[in-house]
């Protein structure tokens, strides 16, 4: 088969394709290959024999060209860089040690690996790679019905390379999907161990109608916020340890406001992140009011900054508060919890009258300032002309009248 390719600006296609039941190349004798062209026509022959002409409806320009031979294939180019024949010396680095191959599954045996010399491979002027591709030694020493060293590495690149945040709006369904294949793989591995579903570090307990597990998932009806934090699936293992295999974030978007309070007052607002902190490192924390970031830790431990403390408030507190928890290196972003708030003017004597826990039983329903102000004025001309009624009766009649059952 013969191809010739196109490639613009990085964006590659496949111009003409010739097939042929004969051999390209000979093995007796030399085998001639020439590429001849004009401003329109590119024409390809073996020994003379037609292989492949293209017609181009514009003008070909040719700046250069080069020829390279690799894996079956022999590749000429114009235009493009040339293949590593000329250029510098690329010396050949290790590949990772293939799995091992051993005389027993679990308990410790002796075996063998391997490796090759192709991360990178060596170009005709680099050096090869030194020591053995080979390797001998004791394997699979881990106790028989634990997890193996194979799905521990696969565990890591899971958590290394995915990552879950999910933002829902309160009474939404959500559902916090579980990994079959690793799950299935440490069963198998270790039909003794079970796993738990855990939230900023607490088991995670059903509640039929709203939190199912189904399958291996959790399923949440009419999330709440409450049902915000960091969900973690983990496998316990036979030797008592714990390993962590999924991590996924929620956060809940409340209808109405969490946070109903009044500047010169003070709040706390919770990140519920912390058990992130167990899993990863050299997290960054990051608080953002109405999407704009209000205050950054930096690179910190979570455990130290879970809880954000706000005094004085004022009015431009006033907002939806985000917690943002990021790892650099990954790429990863979580958004673990989300509070609306809303602060109001100072507090004054009547917005205490409304506010205060002794007094909002009484003036709370008048939701005004303004009526709170006339309600007053009326209970205290109320207790006035009480008073003075009861003044008049005891100046004329001397006494205070009776009251009859």
């Amino acid at each position: 088969m013969l191809v010739f390719y196109k490639h613009v600006f990085g964006l590659g296609s496949t111009v003409k394709t010739s097939y042929t039941q004969d051999f390209y190349m000979t093995e007796t004798n030399w085998t001639t290959i020439k590429v001849s062209f004009t401003e329109n026509v590119l024409n390809i022959t073996s020994n003379n024999k037609k292989l492949l002409t293209y017609k181009s409806k514009t003008p070909m320009l040719f700046y250069w060209f080069s020829l390279g031979a690799e894996n079956g294939r022999i590749t000429w180019t114009a235009n493009c860089d040339p293949l590593d024949i000329d250029g510098d010396p690329l010396d050949g680095g290790w590949s990772k040690w293939s799995p091992w191959v051993c005389t027993v599954s679990c308990g410790g045996g002796t075996g063998y690996r391997t490796r090759t010399c192709s991360n990178p491979r060596p170009n005709i002027f680099g050096r090869l790679c030194e020591g053995s591709p080979t390797s001998t030694g004791v394997c699979n020493e881990f106790d028989c019905g634990d997890v193996s060293p194979e799905t521990m590495e696969l565990i890591r690149e899971h958590l290394r390379g995915n990552f879950t945040s999910l933002v829902v709006h309160e009474k939404d369904s959500v559902l916090i999907e579980n990994i079959p294949g690793i799950l299935s793989r440490l069963s198998r591995e270790s039909p003794d161990a079970y796993y738990e579903w855990t939230l900023n570090g607490v088991f995670v307990q059903p509640k039929p109608g709203r939190v199912d597990f189904i399958g291996d998932d959790i399923s949440i009806k009419k999330a709440q916020v409450s049902d915000s934090g960091v969900y973690v699936c983990m496998f316990f293992r036979i030797n008592k340890q714990r390993l962590v295999f999924h991590v996924v974030s929620l956060a809940v978007i409340a209808k109405k406001n969490q946070i109903n309070t009044r500047a010169t007052r003070k709040t706390t607002l919770s990140c519920n992140a912390v058990v992130l902190g167990y899993i990863y490192t050299n997290l960054r924390q990051k608080w953002l009011l109405n999407h704009s970031i209000y205050l950054d830790h930096g690179i910190t431990t979570l455990a130290a900054v879970s809880h954000e403390y706000l005094s004085p408030l004022n009015e431009s507190h006033t907002g939806e508060w985000r917690c943002v928890i990021e790892q650099g290196d990954l790429g990863f972003s979580w958004t673990t919890n989300i509070i609306k708030m809303n602060v109001k003017k100072a507090p004054n004597f009547f917005t205490n009258v409304m506010e205060d826990e002794f007094t909002a039983p009484i003036f709370s329903w008048l939701k005004t300032e303004t009526n709170v102000f006339v309600a007053i004025i009326f209970i205290v001309l109320f207790v006035v002309g009480v008073v003075i009624l009861a003044l008049w009766a005891y100046l004329k009649y001397g006494r205070l009248p009776e009251l009859k059952s």
